[in-house]
């Protein structure tokens, strides 16, 4: 089951725009989506080609795609309205955090956004960390992380 705050939070965009979720696993958001009655394009990348064709049930006759990736070398040259990473950053090598949200940064509409869900910040507290010391703009509700992009350049990198 998709956390409710995610489905909430994404469910209110209108149904023109796009959501990218990286690390989608078996599908679980974009089902939560399509219940709350959320029906624009939707793309879900994953690692593992068994989660991706084990949720293709809920993407027969809807607006979504799918692609078998990892995070880190995922690249699109399409553009997001939003890009979701539900509990999936921490599959991310801790110092390879930076270079995947300004490649996902770069993926973004004018107005769009990244959301990442990270259940438990003590716990995951170097990641929390890296992404607030990016120099982007977050704001923090619960357990969501919304991520502006800058209105200049890239995020900041740990070389920066």
């Amino acid at each position: 089951m998709a956390p409710g705050d995610a489905v909430s939070h994404l469910a209110r965009l209108p149904n023109h725009t796009r959501i990218l979720e990286l690390g989608c696993g078996g599908g679980s958001l974009l089902k939560g989506l399509r219940q709350a009655g959320w029906q624009g394009h939707y793309c879900r990348v994953d690692i593992s080609e068994a989660a991706i064709r084990g949720a293709s049930e809920i993407e027969k006759g809807t607006n979504s795609s799918r692609i078998v990736s990892d995070i880190e070398s995922f690249d699109s040259n399409l553009r997001w309205d939003a890009i979701a990473l539900i509990e999936a950053i921490y599959y991310v090598k801790i110092d390879q955090v930076a270079e995947v949200l300004n490649r996902a940064m770069g993926m973004l509409n004018p107005g769009g956004y990244l959301l990442l869900r990270i259940h438990d910040f003590s716990k995951h507290h170097k990641y929390v960390d890296a992404i607030q010391g990016l120099g982007s703009r977050v704001e923090h509700t619960g357990a969501l992380l919304v991520i502006f992009p800058p209105q200049k350049g890239p995020l900041a990198t740990a070389a920066n």
